[in-house]
């Protein structure tokens, strides 16, 4: 039904996400057919969902409760245990910013064995594997210049950020220090050829690593000759867009038209 990676939204977060924008959607509504939903709330129930910005969380292994099927965690590294009816659809990430402020340095790529493990990558889906420079356990994060992805930022399109990584590590955002009890989500960012950030000596960030390292350390090169850094996914505000059957798992789509149903099903669970 799940596979690791997969994105999804958790019930309860419709509930509350509901509550807060008092809306007069309830969770019963969406086991409505669509024409009679959209003509009574003037929107698709995926447009609704999706307005509410919705947390998103992903697959990352089945559970070892008795009481839930799934493990899922979501950007701020907090992972919970789900039931196949706790989920209410599967769901695709999205950015809410295309601004990350910090990145941190990669030390090695596909490292044959890690120094710190707890600043240490090893994605399970792409086989992954890296190491991220640090100075006393701490990440070395720095914060570049035009630290945005879009024609005029640094990364010029989500083409140069990597497939979204699991099983990173998870640090805090300001200073870099790890977090053991915390999952890591991230991307490494790819840097044109020819192309170096630069940095401003006016950032705390930048001036305690440029003093530490003697100037400001750089990211091993690729096969490609590309720079390569590290970025939490925490940085860029996701979100989820729905994909899946839109209807609570307790009600079923027994009661949905059949029209109704064949439009919300984008892809099977």
């Amino acid at each position: 039904m799940y596979e690791i990676g997969q994105g999804i939204i958790q019930v309860s977060d419709v509930v509350t996400a509901l509550r807060r924008s008092d809306s007069p959607v309830g969770l019963e509504h969406f086991d409505l057919p669509i024409p009679t939903f959209m003509a009574r709330f003037q929107g698709t129930p995926a447009e609704i969902i999706t307005e509410l910005s919705i947390p998103i969380w992903f697959i990352i292994g089945k559970s070892n409760r008795k009481t839930a099927d799934w493990r899922a965690v979501h950007a701020n590294g907090e992972t919970v245990h789900l039931s196949n009816a706790e989920i209410f659809c599967t769901a695709e990430l999205r950015h809410g910013t295309n601004r990350f402020q910090r990145w941190a340095v990669i030390n090695k790529l596909n490292p044959e064995s890690f120094a710190i493990k707890q600043l240490a990558g090893d994605c399970p889906i792409t086989q992954t594997k890296f190491e991220l420079l640090n100075r006393v356990q701490f990440a070395v994060l720095l914060q570049p210049k035009q630290a945005t992805v879009g024609p005029r930022g640094l990364i010029k399109s989500q083409k140069e950020l990597g497939p979204l990584l699991f099983n990173t590590p998870h640090f805090n955002q300001y200073h870099g220090k790890f977090i053991k009890s915390k999952y890591g989500l991230g991307y490494l960012a790819k840097l044109p050829k020819g192309e170096s950030p630069e940095y401003t000596f006016t950032h705390r960030n930048n001036a305690v690593n440029h003093d530490f390292f003697g100037s400001y350390p750089t990211s091993p090169m690729n096969d490609d000759d590309q720079l390569i850094y590290y970025i939490p996914l925490e940085y860029f505000e996701p979100y989820a867009v729905p994909t899946g059957t839109l209807a609570p798992k307790t009600h079923g789509v027994i009661n949905w038209c059949i029209t109704g149903c064949d439009d919300l099903i984008k892809r099977s669970l």
